[in-house]
């Protein structure tokens, strides 16, 4: 067994439940904590700065996991289509995330205006839906290809 094979594995799964779970937290908290996420940007409380730190960590797995997926496509000989399909729904996941970030901001905008959101939580939660398929892909890679991507 490869040991830049094994430490490259174990730490994209390892960031991957990290991601996962960062999801369903921003998912829960945003929900929960509706009107107060993000309003007073000058003084953050616990929860938001937790909720941006699990963006930071979604924004690390996605990077990570792409650059994974690149090599992993570079050195195969045998292009999978699934392989291709994940590449190019983690180019989609980093785009998403940067739309992620902007609707939670705008929301905040419009909730301390006084707006209606609906559209915009449902988008977000799209977004955010995506990213949890994603993790759930990239899992199943890193579970059925376990042996083989250890070995290279």
């Amino acid at each position: 067994m490869n040991n830049k094979g094994k430490i490259r594995h174990y730490s994209l799964l390892f960031l991957g439940i990290l991601s996962f779970f960062s999801i369903l937290f921003i998912l829960v908290g945003i929900w929960f904590f509706k009107q107060e996420v993000f309003i007073d940007q000058a003084n953050l409380s616990g929860v938001e700065i937790l909720m941006i730190v699990g963006f930071g960590l979604i924004l690390i797995f996605n990077l990570v996991s792409f650059i994974n997926g690149y090599i992993k496509l570079r050195k195969s000989n045998q292009n999978k289509i699934l392989d291709k399909a994940v590449l190019i729904l983690s180019i989609l996941c980093i785009f998403l995330f940067w739309g992620d970030k902007a609707l939670v901001d705008e929301i905040a905008r419009e909730i301390r205006l006084g707006w209606e959101v609906t559209g915009e939580w449902i988008i977000l939660y799209l977004f955010l839906f995506i990213q949890i398929i994603y993790d759930i892909l990239i899992f199943y890679q890193l579970i059925v290809y376990r042996p083989k991507m250890i070995d290279k």
